[in-house]
């Protein structure tokens, strides 16, 4: 009990002790103090501007905050995070033209412009090949050829254009056998008679020293009879003085060798020349002989395309004095004909059998290498052509080329030209009596057959009915390329499906059937599908470019 209260007691007074020192402490009062002076802050480096964040924003707002923010950031991956593509691809832009490899985020006229501005401004002309339309991409490559690049190497072509462009003739005389003809020509054509010095070939030394001098007299220096013919052939030919000629020694006799030797005598060379020149045949007749005659006149025919001067070939002679056309005439003709790509020039021929099946039919029908047409005729020239029968195949042939079907109504409803007709329908002419194309294989003849295919083809908008079509050129570009890239009588487009876009059998057309359908829908994942190996060719004017299909696809799928 004692011990308890003695606890108590110590208890108390702890309590009172350490209530009596905060009583001590309250009642110390601290020496009075002035409050501290606020100071302006020390002068430093300027703060960012504190930005909104672009997330708390929406839709168009939210795409011109990160815009903004690439562009005082300098920071292209803040473009990604814009919706809109058109303002994304602006964004983008602006940094691919310093950064070439963002110009593959780009589509449209914005991918041109990039890879242009990227092969300008790292000067690498590979980027080219990335510019896509057609009048940038000459700009392009325009941009980093040479004076004389495109120039063809045949001949002295490329080294007469070095030195026209220097004007400075050495550059002809690169140790080639054509170094004269150029030195030559760079005198006639830059007007400069210093350089005739240069010139090798004495005849064409000599001829130069002779047109620049008016003085004849050089050609007499050449060191052979033949040196001097070939100088006098050459001042004739350059001045169109037929005078000149006059002093030709080699085949002013004895023409008959030269004519069984199938060469041209230096005499007939040298009237040809000036006829060819002038584009005047008649300074043909001035020659003795009928046989050099008849040869000026083939020349100067081919030379100039002055088919009248096959007229004038009639170097036989029949007893009674009357002219015999030869086969020299009609060969003449023939090939003029072709040279000017016009069926109505091989009218004179005198032989059937030659006029038809060897002059009018391969101007008409004609394909060179690639199946593609030959000759280029008009329809003025077709209805020139004197042959009925191969004036309305002609008219046939055209009407398919344009798919024109106005022009069959041309043809004479007669028995002979039925056929004619019916073939010029069939294949300019929709086929609106065939609705399986199936059907296209009873038909007689098989150029009714592909014309069926290709009608029955577009009037159901399948381009893969377009396959059983053998012939090339009817089955790609008036089938396939119509279908695929055209658009019906009513303006409109084909309309296909993916399934009928894969069957068909040329491996390029299909992707470029694949690859318009992603345009049209504007459908990346089909472009993903177009094989690396897949080429089209795009822009058929001024200039043809191959491009890959896939490329050519994303760019255009993703405007």
């Amino acid at each position: 009990m004692q011990q308890r209260e003695f606890a108590v007691l110590i208890a108390a007074l702890f309590v009172i002790s350490f209530a009596l020192a905060g009583c001590a402490r309250q009642a110390e009062v601290p020496p009075e103090q002035k409050p501290a002076e606020l100071l302006p802050p020390e002068e430093g480096p300027d703060l960012p501007p504190v930005v909104a964040d672009c997330w708390a924003l929406a839709g168009g707002q939210r795409d011109d905050c990160f815009a903004t923010e690439a562009a005082q950031q300098g920071k292209a991956d803040w473009c990604y995070l814009i919706v809109s593509n058109s303002t994304k691809e602006s964004c983008i832009y602006g940094f691919a033209l310093k950064t070439p490899e963002l110009c593959a985020d780009l589509g449209g006229d914005l991918w041109d412009d990039c890879y242009l501005n990227a092969a300008f401004t790292t000067d690498d002309k590979d980027f080219c090949a990335l510019v896509f339309d057609a009048a940038k991409n000459a700009q392009c490559v325009e941009q980093f050829k040479g004076p004389c690049e495109d120039v063809s190497t045949v001949g002295y072509n490329r080294t007469l254009c070095e030195a026209n462009f220097s004007r400075n003739v050495s550059k002809c005389l690169d140790g080639g056998t054509l170094e004269s003809a150029c030195a030559f020509e760079y005198a006639m054509i830059m007007d400069d008679g210093s350089a005739c010095g240069a010139i090798g070939e004495e005849s064409l030394r000599y001829a130069c020293l002779t047109i620049f001098s008016n003085n004849s007299t050089y050609c007499e220096s050449a060191s052979t009879a033949e040196g001097k013919d070939l100088c006098r052939i050459t001042v004739a030919r350059e001045t169109g003085d037929v005078s000149v000629c006059q002093g030709v020694v080699l085949g002013a006799s004895g023409q008959f060798g030269y004519s069984v030797q199938g060469t041209i005598s230096y005499i007939v060379q040298c009237y040809a020349a000036v006829g060819i020149t002038l584009k005047n045949y008649t300074v043909c007749a001035q020659l003795a002989s009928g046989i050099d005659r008849d040869s000026c006149y083939d020349t100067v025919a081919r030379g100039a395309l002055l088919p009248d001067a096959c007229g004038q070939i009639y170097f036989l002679v029949s007893d009674g004095g009357t002219p015999i056309i030869t086969t020299k005439h009609d060969v003449c003709y023939r090939d003029v004909a072709k040279m000017l790509s016009d069926p109505s020039v091989c009218n004179p021929i005198a032989d059937t059998g030659t006029r038809d099946r060897f002059c009018y039919s391969p101007i008409i029908t004609g394909r060179d290498a690639e199946l593609k047409e030959a000759y280029n005729f008009t329809l003025a020239g077709c209805l020139a052509v004197y042959s009925p029968d191969m004036k309305w195949e002609c008219v046939s042939e055209l009407a398919r080329r344009e798919q024109n079907s106005t022009m069959c109504g041309l043809i004479p409803d007669k028995a002979e030209f039925a056929s004619t007709k019916s073939t010029c329908l069939s294949k300019s002419n929709f086929n609106a009596d065939v609705t399986d194309y199936r059907q296209c294989a009873t038909l007689e003849t098989e150029v009714e057959q592909e014309g069926c295919y290709r009608d029955v083809a577009k009037r159901f908008g399948d381009p893969s009915i377009c396959n059983n079509i053998a012939d090339n050129v009817t089955r790609d570009k008036f089938c396939y390329a119509q279908i695929i890239m055209g658009t019906d009588a009513n303006g409109q487009n084909y309309t296909y499906t993916l399934e009928q876009c894969m069957k068909i059998s040329q491996e390029n057309r299909k992707w470029d059937c694949v690859a318009e359908l992603a345009v049209r829908e504007h459908y990346l994942a089909l472009c993903d599908s177009i094989p690396a190996s897949a080429e089209t060719i795009i822009s058929e004017k001024p200039q043809l470019i191959t491009v890959g299909t896939r490329g050519l696809c994303i760019r255009k799928a993703g405007n």
